[in-house]
């Protein structure tokens, strides 16, 4: 049985839902232009950290709104303020890096 209860912290797991699913889209778009223009071994190196990013931040996003939408509802208020202001935090460093994605080269 799933007890899904709408708070504000079940709408922020969907919210990181979505998010994580643009996240990857548009990172994995970064890649393949990356993996165009490559011609020198440190551009390789490049490439590897991207691709490291591609698989540990859209999934840990992912995990955490799959736990705050399914079990937000039971977490204390201190917890929930902690979650809140965690996703504030996170949310700017997406922002700063989708609108460094999103800048066509100079």
């Amino acid at each position: 049985m799933i007890n899904l209860g709408w708070s504000l912290i079940s709408i922020l797991g969907l919210l990181d839902l979505v998010v994580a699913i643009g996240y990857i889209v548009l990172t994995i778009g970064n890649i393949v232009d990356g993996w165009r223009s490559i011609s020198t071994p440190t551009l390789s190196l490049l490439l590897v950290l991207r691709l490291c990013e591609l698989l540990v931040c859209p999934a840990s996003l992912f995990l955490s709104g799959v736990i705050l939408l399914f079990r937000g509802w039971r977490l204390d208020p201190i917890l929930q303020l902690q979650q809140l202001l965690l996703h504030l935090i996170v949310s700017v460093a997406i922002a700063k890096n989708i609108r460094k994605l999103t800048q066509p080269p100079h």
